[in-house]
C-alpha cells in the first residue's frame, strides 16, 4: 500500500489575515471620517441655532447693532467692528472726556467688560444714596450699555473695617444696597431692562489690594458695572 504523501502548508494563508485587516482599517477610518463630518455639521447647526436665539452674530456683533447698521448713522453691516471692541471704544472715550479716567478704571476680565468706580465719587462714606453729582455720568454710561445684548451685573465692594449703623449692620449690607441702587437707576431713569441687570454683594470678601493701608482701602471700596461676555477677554488676549 503507497503511502500518502503529506500535503504541502499554504505558506500564504497570512496575506487572508492581513488583507482582512487592511478591510478593517479601511472600514475604521471610512466610519471616523462619517463621523467627523457629522459632528462638524451639528457644531454647525447648534452654533447657529443659539446665535439666532441669543441675537448674536458672526464677529461677536448683537442683532440690535446689526439692524442699526443699515441706517445712515451708523457703519455698513461689512464693516462693523465687533461688538467688544466698539463698546471698550465708547465707554474709553467717555471717561476721557468727561475727565472720570482717574476715579473709574476700564478692564478686561474673563468674565467681561468691567467699569470699576471709586466708591467716594457715588456715595459718601458709610452711605448707599447715589451722590446725585454723579447720576448724570451713570446714566449716560447706561445709553451706552443699553446698545448692546449683553446682560450687565452690578458688583458693590467695600474694605475690611467694620461697619455697624441702625441701616447696615455689616458690610455686606452695605456693598449689597449700593449695587441694588445703581440696578435701580439703571432700570428706573435708564430703562435699561431689569432682565438684563442683577446685583452681587461681596461685600470685604474680594480686594483688589491690600487693607493695611488707606491707598489700599481706598481702592476696594468699589462699584464694580460688569458687561458679561467672554468675547472680550479671549479678544484682548489675542491681541496682546
Amino acid at each position: 500500500m503507497a503511502k500518502k504523501k503529506p500535503k504541502k502548508e499554504n505558506s500564504e494563508r497570512w496575506l487572508l489575515t492581513y488583507s482582512d485587516l487592511i478591510t478593517l482599517l479601511m472600514i475604521f477610518f471610512v466610519v471616523m471620517y462619517s463621523m467627523s463630518n457629522v459632528d462638524s455639521k451639528k457644531y454647525e447647526e447648534l452654533a447657529g441655532s443659539l446665535s439666532n436665539s441669543l441675537g448674536i452674530l458672526q464677529g461677536g456683533v448683537g442683532m440690535s447693532n446689526a439692524n442699526a447698521a443699515g441706517t445712515d448713522s451708523s457703519i455698513p453691516f461689512h464693516q462693523t467692528i465687533s461688538a467688544s471692541q466698539e463698546i471698550q471704544t465708547k465707554l474709553k472715550d467717555y471717561l476721557e472726556t468727561h475727565d472720570l479716567t482717574e476715579q473709574v478704571s476700564l478692564h478686561v476680565e474673563p468674565q467681561g467688560l468691567t467699569l470699576s468706580f471709586d466708591d467716594n465719587i457715588l456715595f459718601d462714606s458709610g452711605k448707599a444714596d447715589i451722590q446725585s453729582a454723579y447720576k448724570k455720568n451713570l446714566l449716560e454710561i447706561c445709553d451706552i450699555l443699553k446698545t448692546f445684548t449683553n446682560d450687565v451685573v452690578v458688583e458693590g465692594h467695600t474694605d475690611n473695617l467694620p461697619i455697624h449703623t441702625s441701616q447696615f449692620s455689616s458690610n455686606w449690607e452695605l456693598a449689597s444696597i449700593r449695587a441694588i441702587n445703581v440696578v435701580h437707576l439703571f432700570i428706573d431713569e435708564g430703562k435699561l431692562p431689569a432682565s438684563k441687570l442683577s446685583a452681587i454683594s461681596y461685600g470685604e470678601y474680594r480686594p483688589i489690594a491690600s487693607n493695611d493701608t488707606p491707598e489700599g482701602r481706598a481702592k476696594n471700596r468699589r462699584i464694580d458695572i460688569i458687561l458679561l461676555s467672554s468675547t472680550f477677554y479671549e479678544e484682548s488676549q489675542a491681541s496682546k
